[in-house]
């Protein structure tokens, strides 16, 4: 009698039937973009670390260090962004005072990499495109020290209150909230710097154990292209000339991601990638399944789990003449 399995791979061997796993079999479809693809594989059965963002509105990394020293954790400071720490030993990180307080904020490592490349001044006038539920826009109030303004946006109402929440409890004093549809914010409003960290199909925010992304489906690729294709020309057109804009997603099909940026390239002369300022990632595709994108997406970086222990993220920088 033949043994029914899991593959991974979904390889076969003699005597036994294999049974596909579902959402291994989605991640085949990047094998020859992927390089190093068995490691990448063998990061997707891992546990993700538990990273914190240290939250510098309310308190400094010495004090928020020794404050968790002595609740028995270890932590180890990350060299690409030395305000992220992997925790070790805390049960439960939303469980802590110094949580509720808002001295430090769950977030991944790669997560904070959009907003390091957005590098926002003070005094600036800033736009997070998809806020919810706040992550990055505490980040960037941080990096600019509460000066200036972000306008935080977003669409889902149910998402909202937790954007709100977040915000206040990190000590977020320059953020105005909107509700809407990105797509729709008026042109007459111009900004320094504009984050879209897209909605994406999340192939890159998958490990085993999480629910299933929406990415294994081919159908939600195309969908989710299409609209990230309108959410990037209005980011753009919402530039000031001279400004930044840093898309980003936690996928990794290059419909949602060289796609996209090459589709800017082409409808907006004035748009150019700019090199990232972080010293790692992969250079992005130039081309994928006979589709050839702009030249300039070589620019862009693909950061994978088994290259960085975090979530997979892509990010391009684009700068407007």
């Amino acid at each position: 009698m033949a043994i029914s399995y899991f593959c991974r791979s979904g390889l076969t061997h003699p005597g036994k039937a294999t049974v596909v796993d579902p959402i291994f079999e989605a991640y085949e479809r990047y094998r020859d973009i992927i390089p190093a693809f068995e490691a990448f594989l063998e990061a997707l059965e891992r546990p993700v670390p538990v990273h914190i963002r240290v939250n510098t509105l309310k308190i400094s990394p010495e004090e928020l260090r020794l404050r968790l020293l002595q609740l028995g954790a270890a932590v180890f400071e990350e060299a690409l962004n030395p305000l992220v720490w992997r925790v070790e030993g805390l049960p439960s990180l939303g469980g802590q005072v110094e949580y509720h307080l808002g001295y430090y904020h769950p977030q991944g490592l790669t997560s904070t990499f959009p907003g390091l490349e957005l590098d926002p001044q003070p005094g600036e006038l800033v736009l997070d495109m998809c806020a919810a539920p706040g992550g990055k826009t505490s980040q960037l109030a941080a990096q600019m020290g509460n000066e200036g303004l972000i306008v935080a946006n977003d669409v889902a109402l149910d998402r909202i209150s937790a954007l709100k929440s977040n915000l206040e409890r990190l000590g977020v004093l320059n953020a105005l909230i909107r509700i809407g549809p990105a797509q729709a914010i008026p042109k007459r409003y111009q900004f320094d710097r504009v984050l879209l960290d897209a909605p994406c199909s999340g192939l890159g925010a998958w490990r085993r154990g999480l629910a299933p992304p929406l990415g294994r489906f081919p159908h939600q690729v195309e969908r989710m292209s299409r609209i990230q294709q309108q959410l990037i020309l209005r980011a753009f057109d919402l530039l000031k000339p001279g400004g930044i804009l840093v898309y980003s997603t936690c996928t990794l099909a290059p419909e949602e991601n060289e796609r996209v940026v090459s589709r800017l390239l082409e409808k907006r002369p004035s748009a150019q990638v700019l090199p990232l300022s972080l010293p790692a990632g992969r250079e992005g595709l130039l081309q994928w399944r006979g589709e050839h994108y702009h030249p300039q997406v070589i620019h862009t970086r693909r950061f994978y789990p088994h290259d960085i222990d975090s979530w997979a993220f892509y990010i391009a920088k684009i700068g407007k003449s």
